[in-house]
């Protein structure tokens, strides 16, 4: 699943607008530009880089405790601020997707 989240990353470095709108974000400046590619391209990217790179159980839980607290995260920002959309529910699956699956490739 690590290359999954680096096919991210790649995609938010090379077309930040897309990948932003694709989340329902607009840079409305060139520092939003930035702001994209760093932290939805760079982070993700590099988070694989590591995992690929270490091959450690711990860098595969850090990965997969930070993908279910997102999904947790994103599932109860979707009811307080009443954002319940089939992107939404659908970040929630892939993130809680993701987690669990960092999380058993640890063994």
């Amino acid at each position: 699943m690590c290359p999954f989240l680096g096919l991210l990353g790649i995609a938010a470095l090379c077309f930040p607008k897309t990948m932003a709108g694709f989340v329902g974000l607009a840079p409305i400046e060139p520092l939003g530009m930035s702001e994209i590619r760093s932290t939805l391209g760079s982070f993700f990217l590099g988070l694989c880089v590591a995992c690929l790179w270490l091959q450690s159980p711990d860098a595969f839980t850090v990965l997969g405790v930070a993908s279910l607290t997102a999904a947790v995260a994103r599932f109860l920002s979707s009811l307080f601020d009443r954002s319940i959309s089939i992107k939404n529910w659908g970040g929630v699956a892939m993130e809680a997707l993701l987690g669990t699956l960092f999380l058993l490739s640890r063994n």
